[in-house]
């Protein structure tokens, strides 16, 4: 924007709601509040963004169904073209310049269209970040923002409130699925010659005026301002829920981030802004079967009980006063009986002292001289040869047992990996010890937080966001074998959990995702992904909320990633920042 010509004016940029064949209105954010900038112990929520008319409508707004081929639109226009990415970095050191080139998607005709763009370099960290420079205190990398239009979800189904996935709380930025109109690249420059470091973008030279001709984009409501250069950014609804980033029939607030084409402000010229989408009811017809709550599954049959499962299927069993044989009454609990009565009423009966599991982890009694198994979707335990009874980890519950006050087994059992105990007393569990998986070295901790959740919740958990850098094993791919999180301190576990390999997708090459918005399928965690860097390291972040992790002093905490059975670790001492029980660990 010409700066000479026009006031100064704090831009803004549309969030948009997860429904499209709506008709599109202009950016307004009367259903969300984007509420930033404002000062925190976090320096990314004071972060100022300085644009507004560059995001001129969007397209769904308000409330409806988040039905299969529906999409998010956004429409941009100023006088200057639209950055899709970075498409060089360049790195100036006392021993020379290195350039390195990413691909962004060209400009083959004008007005033009692509697919899955190329974005230029996605690294958000490093000398090859595809970052802007905004910059604040604490990290180098902490406040520059992506520089490719970006994404940023978070479920707001149980708090309405909630911020955990925007770009200031860690959240993960997710790429265009289509574009259109105009659009170009631009360049970073890293100078390490001076001191401090210092980082400039340089955006292309604009192509010709396209004003709002998008080609094959969809057309911009009427009456928008025409300002030379138009284009239309779209996200696709179907593949947002392929790659586990969206669950059908629940509601989000989705935050946007775009530049624009001359970035001539200090820190650069970006805008954000905010919607909040509250889909209608998901039913198994509009959601592939997938299910919130119990009437959801209504099936319309008054002789079925309609069940919405935790992992969100329904399931439609008949009512009890409804029964022929047992086999009527078959509520897929290995923990009851169910017998069909003389009257034809189903009676269901818990059995004494059984639980129900899917894994052993689900059968740990917290008993280190037990061996908790799940067989046939029942838990069992059997008393481990020769060590003392104990009532908690670390407690024994009888006086003869003070002679093992860590009621750990004797030396020589082995170690069972995946159970939370050390089986072998060595004073490494699970994927700690050897015993359980091959450790490699080059786990390095770029920025990690433990804290409390909001006390209205009036429970005692922390939330966790951590980022790693690690080298690339031989055949890396987590969607081939499990991925396992773990974190202890020096007294003993404090979280540990597995993401399986079929629940990772891959957008694109080199990155790896995990989503999962309810917390329920790994312990807490909600987003986690992997990216393959040029130099062959790996960055791993992983963001959290309500996981159950007990009090912790911060001191050697020992964070282990697993994949497969290779093991990365490294130990830390987080530092207690401002608010009571929230550590952090900072770059040095």
């Amino acid at each position: 924007m010409n700066q000479a010509s026009s006031p100064r004016i704090t831009r803004t940029l549309g969030l948009v709601a997860v429904l499209a064949g709506a008709v599109a209105a202009r950016a307004d954010t009367t259903n969300c509040t984007i509420g930033y900038p404002f000062q925190s112990g976090d320096p990314r929520t004071n972060v100022p963004f300085n644009e507004s008319t560059v995001l001129r409508a969007f397209s769904p707004q308000g409330t409806v169904t988040a039905t299969p081929g529906l999409t998010i639109k956004v429409w941009y226009n100023d006088e200057h073209a639209l950055v899709l990415g970075v498409r060089r970095v360049v790195v100036k050191t006392s021993g020379g310049t290195t350039t390195t080139d990413y691909p962004v998607s060209p400009l083959s005709a004008n007005p033009g269209s692509v697919s899955s763009p190329q974005v230029g370099t996605t690294a958000e960290d490093g000398d090859q970040a595809g970052t802007d420079t905004a910059s604040c205190s604490g990290s180098p990398d902490l406040c520059d923002r992506p520089m490719w239009p970006a994404l940023f979800i978070t479920d707001i189904t149980s708090d309405p409130n909630s911020t955990a996935g925007d770009w200031q709380a860690g959240g993960t930025p997710i790429a265009p699925h289509a574009v259109f109109g105009t659009w170009k690249g631009a360049v970073k420059t890293v100078d390490k010659t001076k001191s401090p470091a210092t980082s400039t973008v340089t955006p292309d030279a604009d192509p010709a005026k396209n004003s709002w001709d998008l080609g094959a984009g969809d057309p911009p409501p009427a009456g928008l301002k025409d300002e030379g250069y138009g284009a239309e950014v779209r996200w696709n609804v179907d593949d947002l829920v392929a790659a586990g980033q969206m669950i059908k029939g629940r509601s989000y607030r989705l935050q946007f981030m775009v530049h624009d084409g001359d970035q001539n402000q200090t820190g650069g010229d970006a805008g954000e802004n905010c919607v909040n989408v509250e889909p209608a009811p998901c039913t198994p017809d509009t959601c592939g079967g997938r299910c919130t709550t119990a009437a959801d599954c209504d099936d319309g049959d008054p002789n079925t009980t309609d069940i919405c499962t935790p992992d969100g299927t329904c399931e439609h069993r008949p009512n009890p006063t409804d029964c022929k044989t047992d086999g009527d009454c078959d509520d897929h609990d290995p923990c009851t009986i169910d017998q069909c009565g003389p009257d034809g009423s189903c009676r269901l009966s818990a059995i004494p002292g059984c639980r129900s599991c899917a894994s052993a982890a689900d059968c740990n009694d917290q008993n280190h001289c037990t061996d908790d198994t799940c067989t046939d979707g029942v838990c069992s335990s059997a008393p481990v040869p020769g060590c003392p009874a104990c009532a908690a980890p670390g407690a024994c519950s009888d006086p003869g047992c003070q002679a093992a006050p860590q009621c750990t087994p004797r030396p020589g059992h082995p170690e069972v990996c995946g159970d939370g105990i050390d089986n072998d007393g060595d004073g490494l569990v699970d994927f700690e010890d050897p015993d359980c998986c091959a450790q490699v070295t080059g786990l390095a901790i770029r920025n990690m937080m433990l804290k409390p959740v909001q006390a209205k919740h009036h429970r005692k958990d922390l939330r966790l966001r951590a980022r790693f850098s690690i080298f690339t094993p031989a055949g890396f791919d987590p969607m081939r074998e499990d991925t396992t999180l773990q974190i202890s301190d020096d007294r003993g576990l404090l979280f540990e959990h597995t993401i399986p390999a079929s629940h990772w997708a891959s957008p694109r090459a080199e990155v790896f995702r995990f989503g999962d918005q309810d917390g329920t399928q790994a312990g807490g965690i909600y987003m986690a992904g992997f990216r393959i860097k040029r130099d062959g390291r790996i960055v791993f972040r992983t963001l959290g909320k309500q996981m159950a992790l007990r009090p912790t002093d911060g001191r050697m905490v020992r964070v282990t990633v697993r994949l497969g059975d290779l093991c990365a670790q490294t130990i830390t001492n987080l530092r207690q920042k401002r608010a009571p029980r929230v550590f952090r660990h900072f770059p040095k």
